[in-house]
């Protein structure tokens, strides 16, 4: 079992209401997304914990492995996919 730290900012109330977590696999400039690249390594039954605004707001466990998902909607258009 691993550990997590996810921040969820602008995302989090859509993530948490979907019951899933999304990142996009590039930064800006098309770079690679160090938070994608993290996210690959969930697994289920790991322990993540959700910050807000800095705050440690909530704790899951994952209920399965990361898997590769268009972008959820337009709320995350700001990212490339």
């Amino acid at each position: 079992m691993k550990y997590f730290y996810v921040y969820q900012n602008k995302t989090y109330y859509d993530e948490m209401e979907g019951n899933f977590l999304w990142s996009p696999k590039f930064a800006k400039g098309w770079r690679l997304n160090p938070g994608y690249e993290a996210m690959k390594e969930v697994m289920a039954g790991d322990i993540i914990f959700h910050s807000y605004q800095g705050n440690i707001v909530a704790i899951s466990v994952a209920k399965s492995s990361c898997y590769s998902y268009p972008r959820p909607s337009f709320i995350f258009s700001e990212w490339p996919s």
